[in-house]
């Protein structure tokens, strides 16, 4: 591929002509009303991408390495807190 390699860490500069395992990019929606919440930049999958992160009281959503963007701010995943069932 032409398309030059970002890294993750915004300090490390990007690699022009890389060998690509997984090339790919994330969206990330709003699941109630289909509004696009943030969009990342084209990484390599295979080296930076792993499982999905959903806030975990940071207030952000990414895929191993890779930030995808802000969570929305009703986002179960950032509450410090769960609500449990009272009787």
């Amino acid at each position: 591929m032409f398309h030059r390699k970002p890294h993750p860490d915004e300090d490390v500069p990007p690699k022009w002509f890389p060998l690509w395992g997984y090339p790919g990019f994330y969206r990330l929606y709003d699941n109630r009303n289909g509004e696009l919440i943030s969009e990342n930049k084209i990484y390599d999958l295979e080296t930076a991408g792993w499982g999905i992160d959903w806030g975990e009281e940071s207030g952000f959503v990414y895929a191993g390495m890779i930030l995808i963007g802000p969570n929305v701010s009703d986002c179960i995943g950032d509450r410090s807190s769960h609500v449990t069932n009272q009787k």
